[in-house]
């Protein structure tokens, strides 16, 4: 039995051991479900970009700096929540000493980085689910002040601000047509360079947007939110899955990296190679969406339960949640039972055929 094909029955296997119930608090219902995994993911992908751009609002940033012998609180903002490819973006920038004065006459140094790429990864490795790719920043000349030196990534110039009497500045340039999730505007200001992600309004559900959902979610300004939390984590997920998937042939990834138009028009992308844990992941990543849990139950083979309830459900008002998901625990476990008991007999049913 090969590595892949044993780390899979052992996810099997582990699943199987835990049930866990959600009952999930939703604006509205559609009632459709998840077609096939490349809209899945363009759905999850477009979920979780639209949840961020609403939930970050600018994506605002505050790191500590220097400005001559005083120390400078640096925050930055996007005035709008997100930007299509095409328009202008402006940055907003404010400067206050560890006291809370303004700091007037700071220079701001700016640039744009487009997005990383897709590099194939072709090492021969025995390691189960290998990365078949990884994300690269494009190599070029530095085209930033000197003070920026040191990076090899192909960066463009943006005129540089100056901040005002209020401790203010502004950086504005025209985002590219070409601008894809993952582009930056990097920062040089009191001894801090800092990347900045643009917040796009649309992505695709491919490798390198769930690459910069990733690190959106990793730099926002309150990422202990269960919202921001969820998709920092599961982002880093299906990028490790696309990363080791295989492409047509098997070789390099499949980063599944098309439009709607091309996933609904006449010659579709072949088939994901997707184990069924693989599947199964994306799955419950579509099912759960952005949504709230507002109870959950945990059901270990041992005989453990615990059940989690959101802030505010325990009122007697919630009285019909409680039951609606009592009688899910009630059937799931039931479902549950029924279906270890059914792989026990038949793995005991096999080692008998074998012994003979």
């Amino acid at each position: 039995m090969s590595k892949k094909m044993r780390s899979h029955l052992k996810t099997l296997v582990d699943d199987l051991t835990t049930l866990q119930i959600n009952t999930i608090r939703q604006a509205e219902l559609t009632g459709d479900g998840m077609t096939d995994p490349r809209h899945g993911l363009f759905d999850i992908a477009e979920r979780y970009n639209a949840a961020l751009n609403a939930h970050m609002a600018g994506d605002v940033r505050r790191v500590v700096g220097e400005s001559g012998r005083a120390r400078s609180v640096i925050t930055v903002k996007f005035v709008e929540a997100a930007h299509r490819p095409g328009t202008a973006v402006m940055l907003a920038i404010t400067m206050r000493s560890e006291r809370g004065v303004a700091q007037a006459g700071v220079t701001v140094e700016a640039a744009f980085r487009p997005a990383p790429i897709v590099v194939a990864v072709h090492d021969q490795s025995d390691v189960v689910d290998a990365p078949k790719a990884r994300m690269e920043q494009s190599r070029a000349v530095e085209m930033m002040a000197p003070r920026a030196a040191g990076s090899q990534v192909a960066l463009q110039p943006i005129l540089p601000a100056v901040t005002d009497e209020h401790g203010a500045a502004f950086v504005l340039f025209n985002l590219p047509e070409s601008a894809q999730p993952g582009a930056c505007v990097v920062l040089v200001v009191a001894g801090v360079t800092l990347d900045v992600e643009i917040p796009l309004t649309k992505v695709r559900g491919s490798l390198t947007t769930f690459h910069y959902l990733n690190r959106r979610a990793n730099e926002a300004f309150d990422r202990g939110h269960w919202l921001v939390r969820r998709i920092e984590v599961n982002s880093v997920r299906l990028l490790g899955l696309l990363q080791a998937l295989p492409g047509p042939g098997g070789r390099d990834c499949d980063a599944n990296d098309y439009s709607r138009g091309e996933l609904n028009g006449a010659a579709k992308p072949p088939p994901m190679a997707l184990a069924p844990a693989d599947l199964v992941l994306i799955r419950k990543t579509w099912e759960l969406g952005i949504e709230q849990i507002v109870m959950q139950t945990v059901v270990q083979l041992d005989g453990d339960v615990v059940t989690r309830l959101s802030g505010g459900m325990e009122d007697e008002r919630f009285r019909v949640i409680h039951q609606v998901h009592a009688d899910g625990v009630r059937v799931a476990t039931e479902s549950w039972r029924y279906l270890v008991e059914t792989l026990a007999g038949l793995t005991k049913s096999f080692l008998g055929w074998f012994s003979r």
